[in-house]
C-alpha cells in the first residue's frame, strides 16, 4: 500500500465520477481534492504538514503521564486526522488543561459538538482555547455557560484561576453525561 511522502501514513484510496484513481493522505479533508481531469489516470495527494514535530512535541509534554494518542483516538472515534488530534492535545496541554484529563475531555467535547452539529476539530478547539483561556464566550460554542462567581463560590479555598479551571471541567463533564451516545 502507499504511504504519504510526508507523514508516512497509510494513503487511502477514492475515485472520482469519472473514473481517476486518487490516493489521498488521511490528513487531507475530501474537499481538498479538486476537479482533476484529462488523461491522468492517478494521482497521489500529499499532505504538507510536519506531523514528527507535533509527535515529538506531544511526547515530550507527555512524558510523564499516562496519556497516548491512541486514547486520545479512542475518545475522539477517530473522527479526527492525527496530526488535527496532536495539534489540539498539544495545544490543551500548554493551556493548562489537566493531562491525565485531557482524553474524557475530549470525548465530552466531541458528545457536546455532536449534540450541536459543531465537527469535532471545532468542539475540541473550544474546550482547549475556552478553558485554557478562561473564556465564557469560546465556552458556550459548546453550550457550556456560567458566571466565574459561580465557580469562586463552588470553589473558595482554591485560588481563581484554578477554580474557574475545576468549575468549567465539571459542567462540561456532567453536560456530556446528559448527552451520552
Amino acid at each position: 500500500m502507499a504511504k504519504c511522502a510526508n507523514c508516512g501514513t497509510e494513503m487511502l484510496n477514492m475515485y472520482t465520477k469519472q473514473g481517476l484513481k486518487v490516493l489521498m493522505c488521511g490528513h487531507i479533508e475530501a474537499n481538498h481534492v479538486k476537479n482533476i481531469s484529462g488523461i491522468i489516470k492517478r494521482v497521489e495527494v500529499h499532505c504538507k504538514i510536519d506531523i514528527q514535530g507535533l509527535r515529538a512535541t506531544f511526547e515530550t509534554l507527555t512524558k510523564n503521564s499516562k496519556l497516548t494518542l491512541e486514547a486520545l483516538r479512542k475518545a475522539t472515534k477517530q473522527t479526527i486526522s492525527d496530526a488535527q488530534l496532536l495539534e489540539s492535545a498539544n495545544l490543551a496541554i500548554m493551556l493548562g488543561l489537566p493531562t491525565d484529563q485531557l482524553a474524557e475531555l475530549f470525548e465530552a467535547s466531541t458528545k457536546l459538538g455532536y449534540g450541536l452539529g459543531i465537527p469535532t476539530t471545532k468542539a475540541i478547539e473550544a474546550l482547549c482555547k475556552g478553558v485554557g483561556r478562561r473564556s465564557r464566550m469560546i465556552l458556550d460554542n459548546i453550550g457550556i455557560v456560567f458566571k466565574a462567581k459561580e465557580a469562586y463560590d463552588a470553589y473558595p479555598d482554591i485560588d481563581k484561576k484554578e477554580a474557574w479551571q475545576k468549575y468549567a471541567i465539571k459542567l462540561i463533564k456532567e453536560k456530556a453525561k446528559v448527552i451520552g451516545a
